[in-house]
């Protein structure tokens, strides 16, 4: 979060920088720290083929190391690489 809040305080009123996907589930990870949560990501085969392993890598360690509850749910059409 700390980092999230200083993106947002250096946009000064702008659109703050993108969180990297790391920088997201350290978020994330700090969030389920006092909260439960369900992600919900809708269309994995609309992101980019490159950056979806990464992505799914990411949401099982926030499965694993989350410390309370998270469900994730995800949706896609039947690519290739994601039926494997």
């Amino acid at each position: 979060m700390k980092r999230y809040k200083a993106k947002k305080k250096e946009a000064r009123g702008r659109k703050p920088e993108k969180l990297e996907l790391s920088e997201c589930m350290e978020v994330i990870l700090e969030l389920l720290e006092t909260n439960p949560a369900v992600i919900i990501i809708d269309g994995l085969d609309e992101c980019d083929p490159t950056r979806r392993q990464g992505l799914l890598d990411v949401l099982r360690t926030i499965i694993k190391d989350a410390n309370n509850v998270v469900q994730v749910f995800v949706s896609s059409r039947d690519d290739h690489d994601l039926v494997h």
